[in-house]
């Protein structure tokens, strides 16, 4: 059924988007199927260009993007790795429109990547309130190689905000595993735990969150768990 859905859409890969989001499956790698939506953003901020039309000067600036890109390393998978990151750095520092340009530069150099599909999950969940789309693009980046070692931590976050700690537990449960320093992740990891009947064990994951000397928001976060679930008690 999706690969019929590809099929049908790749015949029309260059139509112009309307200004409505639209759920229409669109290959955008080998083996990546994405629904085809919009948001009120530029296009270069929007996953995947908002799949606007190209025009001639926007295929002349691809050009010269990857012309630039690929001047002095022509291992395209490096060099995705490090837009992407950049794309990262941004939202980091809550900047998530250039985040989308850095992560949209590294799609065009490398589409296979994982963490342009993470990326795009997160800016789908954050900046565009998304959350299906978000999960559609987390379950795309898991299959994608070369992923951060974070991106189960971050699905599984998203899990839990969509109320679903039962299918968010066995996801933190590997995150803390892979990245035992994740403190987010630990803290996630309590509510799951929490809210699916481990109040133990949630206690204990909210106690190791505050170990790992998480930041303030996480802080904040493990501290509400351990009142809730009346760990001191």
């Amino acid at each position: 059924m999706m690969r019929a859905l590809c099929a049908a859409a790749l015949a029309g890969f260059a139509l112009l988007l309307p200004s409505a989001a639209v759920a229409q499956c669109r290959e955008v790698a080998p083996g990546a199927c994405v629904s085809r939506k919009t948001f009120a953003a530029p296009a270069d901020e929007q996953p995947f260009f908002g799949f606007a039309e190209k025009t001639p000067a926007m295929a002349e600036a691809e050009r010269k993007l990857l012309a630039s890109a690929l001047q002095f390393d022509k291992d395209r998978e490096q060099v995705a790795q490090r837009v992407a990151h950049a794309g990262w750095d941004a939202l980091d520092a809550g900047d998530p429109a250039t985040a989308g340009r850095r992560f949209n530069q590294a799609f065009l150099i490398d589409p296979k990547q994982s963490a342009v599909y993470h990326g795009f999950a997160v800016l789908a969940q954050l900046r565009f309130h998304d959350p299906h789309y978000a999960e559609e693009l987390f379950l795309i980046a898991r299959r994608q190689p070369f992923q951060m070692p974070t991106v189960d931590a971050d699905y599984a976050r998203l899990l839990l905000i969509m109320k679903r700690p039962a299918d968010a537990l066995p996801l933190l449960e590997k995150a803390v595993r892979i990245v035992p320093t994740f403190s987010a992740a630990w803290s996630n990891l309590a509510f799951a735990r929490f809210q699916t009947g481990d109040r133990v064990g949630a206690c204990d994951a909210a106690a190791e969150a505050l170990r790992r000397t998480p930041g303030t928001h996480v802080k904040s976060e493990a501290e509400q768990l351990l009142r809730q679930a009346n760990c001191n008690g």
